[in-house]
Formats: structure tokens, C-alpha cells, sequence
């Protein structure tokens, strides 16, 4: 009998694939990298549908920018100091990349709990999109300074 390991199963799918890809040596050809964006595209679409709009206003849509602007804040710290003690020469990309989360993995995960129709579950979806969403303006505006 296999005892129950408490870990999410999206977790060991990301974990299966690190060791199948890294063993196997599986080389995607442009049919499987194809098909990997339009999966991605299809759990950022799915999760942009679990979120309730009308459950994030007032207080709620308040604690998700709060969280959203301490992320940004402490984001942009740790980039400053690796860049003092030496390890980046960019901190803010550094930065803008720490805010950028995983909602590719916090909705499956979410669901397997049973917590995505809860507020901590609307909550944590919210705050994920919100950093989502600025990472990738962020992004944008910088790299479209460098070039």
C-alpha cells in the first residue's frame, strides 16, 4: 500500500516533468511547444473564469492592492540589494520578476483544496491576477525602455 503524500498534485506533475525531461532528455519539437502556450493560455483563461468579480470590491479589492503594493515594495528591495551585494546588474527586472506569480499553479491547487469558492480562495485568485497583470505591464513598459 502507497501511503498519501500531502502535497498538491500539480506540484508533482511540475516535479514529474523536471525528472522525465531531465532523464529521458525529452526534446520538445514546435508541435509539443505549440501545444504547451495553448494549454498555459487555456489555465490562464480558466482561471480568469473562477474569479468572482462581484466578491473582490470594497475591503477585499483594498486588501489585494495593499498586498499587490507590499509585493511591489519588497520585490524591488531584494532586487536593490542583490544588486549591492554584487549578484545582478538589473535590479529592477529582478523586481518586476519576483512580483510576477504562478496562477497557473495557485487555481489547480485552489481547487484540489476545495477553496476556490471561499474567500481566502477569491482572495488569493485576486491577488495572483493583480500580480500577473502588473508583471507583465511592467515588463512591458521595461523593456520597452531598453529598447
Amino acid at each position: 500500500m502507497v501511503p498519501r503524500v500531502p502535497i498538491p498534485g500539480p506540484a508533482l506533475e511540475i516535479v514529474a516533468g523536471i525528472v522525465l525531461g531531465s532523464v529521458i532528455l525529452v526534446e520538445p519539437d514546435a508541435t509539443v511547444q505549440a501545444l504547451s502556450i495553448i494549454g498555459l493560455s487555456f489555465l490562464l483563461f480558466l482561471s480568469g473564469l473562477e474569479i468572482d468579480i462581484q466578491r473582490l470590491r470594497g475591503p477585499q479589492a483594498r486588501l489585494v492592492g495593499i498586498g499587490l503594493a507590499g509585493t511591489i515594495v519588497l520585490a524591488v528591495v531584494v532586487g536593490w540589494l542583490l544588486n549591492v551585494i554584487g549578484l545582478v546588474e538589473s535590479p529592477l527586472l529582478v523586481g518586476i520578476v519576483l512580483v510576477a506569480t504562478s496562477l497557473g499553479l495557485l487555481v489547480p491547487i485552489l481547487k484540489d483544496a476545495g477553496a476556490v469558492g471561499r474567500p481566502v480562495g477569491q482572495l488569493t485568485i485576486g491577488g495572483g491576477s493583480a500580480g500577473e497583470i502588473s508583471a507583465v505591464v511592467l515588463l512591458s513598459l521595461f523593456f520597452s525602455e531598453h529598447s
